[in-house]
C-alpha cells in the first residue's frame, strides 16, 4: 500500500499502519494538528515514510508502536519532523530504524527527537539527519539520556555527519500565523530563492540544512543551483 500526497488533519492518529501490514509507503504526505499521533505504525514490516511533513501533532510525531511478537524495521528518508508536542519520533521494542536525510526538531520540554522507550529497539542505521532540540527538549534516549548531538553520537555511535542547528524554515506558522494550519511553510530559506505560498522568493539566509544530505542521495530534480547534493527534509531532492 502507498499512500501519496495526502494531507491528514483534524483526527486522533492521523495516519495508522498496523495489523502486521508489509511493503507500506507514505510519501509526500502531510500530517499535522491531529490529537495523538501524526503517523503510527504498529506490527507491520518494511514501512516507508519518505518526504513527509509531521508537524504540530498533540501525540508523538511518528510513533513505531510496541508488538512483543514481531520484528519490524521502518525507514525514514527525507521527512521534517517537528515540533509535536511528545517526542518527535518515538521507538518501541521490537523495532529497527534507518533515519537518515530528515529534520528533526523537538521543543517540549523533557521530550526528545529520538525516543527509545524504555532504552530499547534499534537503531540500524541514523546519519545526514539535522536533531535540534530547543525549550528544555533533549536529542535522544537510548543508553541513557542525550541532551546533546555530541552526547548522543557517544552513546549510540550514530550520526557522524549530523548536525544540530535551526533549520530556518521560511514560515513555519505561516502567514496566519497560526501553528499547525495548512499554510505552515517548511520549505527551506534560501539566498539563492525558495517557495512561498506558490512563488520563488530571494530569502535573506541560508539554512544549514541545504547540500548536507547523504552524498549517495538523488539531488538532481532540486532547482539550480543546487550544490551537487541532496537538501535535509522534506522538500529535499524536490522541484
Amino acid at each position: 500500500v502507498s499512500l501519496e500526497g495526502l494531507a491528514v488533519t483534524g483526527g486522533d492518529y492521523g495516519i495508522h499502519i498496523y495489523n502486521r501490514s508489509s511493503n507500506c509507503r507514505v510519501l509526500g504526505c502531510r500530517s499535522y494538528a491531529n490529537a495523538s499521533s501524526g503517523i503510527r505504525v504498529q506490527s507491520s514490516y518494511d514501512t516507508r515514510i519518505e518526504q513527509t511533513v509531521v508537524a504540530y501533532n498533540s501525540g508523538e510525531g511518528i510513533h513505531l508502536a510496541y508488538d512483543p511478537d514481531a520484528s519490524c524495521e521502518a525507514f525514514l528518508t527525507s521527512n521534517t519532523i517537528c515540533l509535536n508536542d511528545e517526542a518527535q519520533v518515538d521507538l518501541s521494542s521490537g523495532w529497527s530504524m534507518d533515519l537518515r536525510n530528515n529534520i528533526i526538531w523537538a521543543a517540549t520540554s523533557g521530550h526528545y527527537c529520538l525516543d527509545f522507550e524504555s532504552g530499547l529497539g534499534d537503531v540500524g542505521y541514523s546519519d545526514y539527519n539535522d536533531l535540534y532540540a530547543t525549550d528544555g527538549a533533549l536529542i535522544g534516549n537510548k543508553n541513557g539520556v542525550s541532551a546533546t548531538l555530541a552526547e548522543w553520537q557517544v552513546a549510540t555511535g550514530q550520526d557522524t555527519n549530523s548536525i544540530s542547528a535551526d533549520p530556518l524554515y521560511v514560515d513555519a506558522d505561516g502567514v496566519d500565523d497560526v501553528p499547525g494550519t495548512s499554510d505552515d511553510d517548511f520549505h527551506l530559506q534560501s539566498t539563492a530563492g525558495s517557495w512561498h505560498d506558490g512563488l520563488w522568493s530571494v530569502d535573506g539566509s541560508d539554512s544549514p540544512c541545504i547540500d548536507v544530505g547523504t552524498p549517495e542521495a538523488g539531488w538532481s530534480a532540486e532547482p539550480l543551483p543546487n550544490g551537487g547534493l541532496i537538501n535535509q527534509g522534506a522538500y529535499g531532492g524536490t522541484a
